[in-house]
């Protein structure tokens, strides 16, 4: 015999040595009863973990459900960065906008719903219309006290018991509990709400009628303060509106306060004992007022513009001349009025303009002024 058939021959022997050693120690005469007795337990625990993850997705399409139903309530009732009005979370600083996060306030009020079982997952995803809960762990069912069922037999009326057998080996099966539930969150819709929020607020911010501007350019399905009985109210131009998604209702304000104040669009004037009496209606957003007034014919076919743009480039030999004076806060309107003086009357703010050099044929134009900008010129009103 050469070595290689003498090697060939000893591992030959070894293997068959091993087969009957494992043999000897893990045969066990009274499983030899109960044929198919690891097979039936694998299935019973199959089973069990099927129907654990079934209770399992159940359990998670209920919560998902339950937070995306609260999420409208819930979206608008902290600050979102840009302050709180009548208890509700204000979502824009003029046209900047504050971060709804959606998403991330589902999966905070969705977590809260597993409880204890938030160990579990490791990460919670949001998905096109379905939540994701991805789990590490796994859970394992096994027999306890190395119990394995072996059958079901009647003890009488509707009445079965399990018979089991001492196994003679340790069986435990692992499944993971992760899940994948559908769900309707309506993240869409707050993506549509929010373009149309931006839409009013560019719209309607510099008007001086707000509640006019927003009752013809807001969607019609939104409703001032309450979706049940509608009532108009503002404050700093903040505006609380009610609408709804999904079926539940969703209230958030919106900031209308203006990035630049209009120029008055009414202006009127008058020749009168003293000067020239000048009337427009009052803006509420403005902080002052500039009168310009000049014999320039070509300044009256440059506006609307800024005065600076305006007046550019105007001749040395042409009159041009401003003057500055205060947003009158309270009624003053006396049936005699003095020249130079800013009054008040009902929502008309009246100023005589006295000046010399005043003269038929000259143009007058009033710009509004806030926090140091002023306004554009609007038009151009000729002395008769």
């Amino acid at each position: 015999m050469n070595k290689k058939a003498a090697i060939f021959h000893w591992i030959v022997f070894i293997v068959l040595a091993a087969m009957a050693v494992i043999y000897i120690f893990s045969s066990d005469l009274e499983v030899a009863e109960y044929k198919g007795a690891w097979q039936l337990s694998y299935l019973r625990a199959f089973q069990a973990s099927e129907k654990n993850l079934l209770f399992l997705d159940q359990e998670m399409k209920q919560n998902v459900d339950k937070a995306a139903q609260n999420l409208p309530i819930t979206l608008f009732s902290s600050d979102l960065g840009c302050g709180m009005y009548e208890n509700v979370a204000v979502w824009n600083k003029k046209s900047s906008f504050c971060q709804l996060d959606a998403e991330k306030k589902f999966v905070k009020a969705f977590k809260a719903l597993l409880g204890e079982k938030e160990v579990m997952y490791s990460e919670i995803k949001v998905g096109i219309n379905e939540v994701i809960g991805i789990s590490k762990e796994k859970n394992v069912i096994g027999s306890s006290l190395d119990l394995i069922p072996t059958d079901r037999t009647s003890a009488g009326l509707f009445t079965y018991y399990d018979t089991f057998t001492i196994k003679p080996f340790y069986m435990k099966y692992e499944y993971n509990p992760s899940f994948k539930v559908k769900a309707d969150f309506g993240f869409e819709d707050y993506k549509l709400l929010e373009v149309q929020a931006k839409k009013l607020v560019a719209k309607c911010q510099n008007e001086q009628n707000l509640k006019s501007c927003l009752e013809q350019h807001k969607n019609k399905v939104w409703k001032f303060s309450s979706c049940s009985s509608e009532s108009y109210s503002s404050a700093d131009r903040r505006v609380l509106f009610c609408t709804k998604i999904k079926t539940q209702e969703t209230k958030f304000a919106l900031d209308f306060a203006s990035e630049k104040v209009s120029p008055p669009l009414d202006v009127d004037i008058e020749v009168v004992a003293g000067g020239l009496l000048i009337t427009f209606s009052k803006n509420e957003l403005a902080d002052s007022y500039v009168i310009h007034y000049t014999d320039w014919s070509i300044a009256s076919q440059k506006v609307p513009d800024t005065a600076e743009n305006i007046f550019y480039g105007i001749p040395t030999f042409n009159l041009y001349q401003k003057t500055a004076l205060i947003n009158p806060a309270d009624e003053n309107c006396p049936a005699d009025k003095l020249p130079l003086e800013v009054y008040l009357c009902g929502n008309t703010v009246n100023y005589i303009l006295s000046d010399s050099q005043l003269a038929s044929g000259m143009y007058v134009g009033v710009a509004a002024v806030k926090d140091e900008a002023e306004s554009q010129l609007n038009e151009f009103v000729v002395i008769e």
